[in-house]
């Protein structure tokens, strides 16, 4: 089986799991922008593996100069409440939280200033009518 079959049948196998978009908004102090930047730049290696074992999937954050965040992740769980709570249960999160507290406005843990913003659309392409040409250019829906 070629890497293209191999990743036609992962996306088209029905044991494939359903993942949800989620979104929320935080505000940052810009005091030390420059640090903050970097901070999440560098995100610890046992950090990202916990994000990944408590179901933040492609995780992304978006930031303003003004200090307003916006992040965006698909999870197994049921939403962002439920992968907030996993993360809760882990020791490298509370340090992470504790360590990025000081770029908070009110020296708060900044995942508790978060808010989680509704999904109100979604135009995308669906996985399963996507066939790759190769696994060197984009996919194709037919």
């Amino acid at each position: 089986m070629t890497s293209t079959e191999s990743l036609s049948s992962t996306m088209h196998s029905p044991k494939a799991k359903e993942y949800k978009r989620s979104c929320f908004q935080m505000k940052f102090s810009t005091e030390n922008l420059p640090q903050y930047l970097f901070d999440h730049e560098t995100v610890w290696p046992e950090m990202q593996q916990a994000l990944v074992d408590c179901g933040w999937y492609d995780y992304s954050l978006f930031y303003r100069d003004d200090g307003f965040a916006v992040g965006v992740f698909r999870t197994d769980t049921s939403g962002f409440d439920e992968a907030c709570a996993r993360m809760d249960k882990t020791t490298i999160n509370a340090k992470w939280q504790s360590v990025m507290s000081k770029y908070t406005p009110a020296n708060v843990v900044p995942i508790d200033a978060a808010k989680e913003l509704a999904l109100v659309t979604f135009i995308g392409v669906c996985i399963l009518s996507c066939k790759p040409l190769s696994l060197f250019q984009n996919l194709h829906c037919a």
